[in-house]
C-alpha cells in the first residue's frame, strides 16, 4: 500500500479519502488496466540482459535474455516487448498484421494462430543481418482487457547453423505465458 503525504505532514494510506466528496482512481485498476504479466521458462544457464542496450534497436524491450554460448558470433536470445493498443473485434487479423508489418507480409500468412484465453500468432523465418544468417521465431499475443488491449511480442534469435539453439529458443517461446494480474477489490475504485 502506498502512503501519501497529508497537508498536516502525516501520511494516509492509499484509498483513504482526504475529501469524502472525491474518489481515488489509479493505474492499474479495473478502469485503467495495466500491462499483462509475461512469464517464461528458461534453461538454468541463460542470463538476463539489460534491456537498455536495445534502446536504439527499434521498439522498446521489456525483457531480454540470452544463452551462454555463441554460435557464429550469435548467442541464442529472446526479447519481449509489451505495448498498448485499442481493442480489436478481429484479433487474429491484428496479430497476423503485426507479425508481417511493415515489410514482410509472408510472415503474416505463415505460421500458426492459436486462439484460447488470448490470440497468438507464431511464425519462424530466416534473415541475414550484417552478413550473418539468422533464424528467428516470433510470437505475437493479443490480450483483450477492454477498454484497452495489449500486444506482447516475443522474438527469439539464433545463428542459422545453431540447431541446438533453435530447439532451446523454440522451447522457451512455447513456455511463454501471458496473464493479466488482477487488481485487488477495494484497492482503487
Amino acid at each position: 500500500m502506498i502512503d501519501h503525504a497529508t497537508p498536516e505532514g502525516g501520511n494516509r494510506p492509499a484509498g483513504s479519502p482526504s475529501n469524502p466528496e472525491r474518489r481515488l482512481v489509479g493505474y492499474p485498476s479495473p478502469q485503467f488496466p495495466g500491462p499483462p504479466q509475461v512469464l517464461m521458462q528458461l534453461p538454468p544457464d541463460w542470463i538476463p540482459i539489460d534491456p537498455a542496450g536495445y534502446l536504439g534497436a527499434g521498439p522498446k524491450i521489456d525483457v531480454a535474455v540470452a544463452g551462454p554460448t555463441a554460435t557464429d558470433g550469435i548467442r541464442p536470445s529472446l526479447v519481449v516487448s509489451v505495448s498498448r493498443t485499442l481493442p480489436s473485434d478481429d484479433p487474429e487479423t491484428l496479430v497476423r498484421a503485426i507479425a508481417g508489418a511493415p515489410d514482410h507480409p509472408e510472415r503474416a500468412n505463415g505460421g500458426k494462430v492459436f486462439a484460447g484465453t488470448h490470440v497468438a500468432h507464431l511464425v519462424g523465418f530466416e534473415e541475414t543481418v550484417d552478413e550473418t544468417a539468422l533464424r528467428r521465431l516470433q510470437c505475437v499475443t493479443y490480450v483483450d482487457r477492454r477498454p484497452i488491449a495489449h500486444v506482447v511480442t516475443a522474438l527469439a534469435t539464433v545463428a542459422a547453423s545453431d540447431e541446438d539453439g533453435l530447439r532451446v529458443v523454440a522451447e522457451v517461446i512455447k513456455s511463454l505465458g501471458v496473464a493479466q494480474p488482477p487488481v485487488e477489490p477495494g484497492e482503487v475504485a
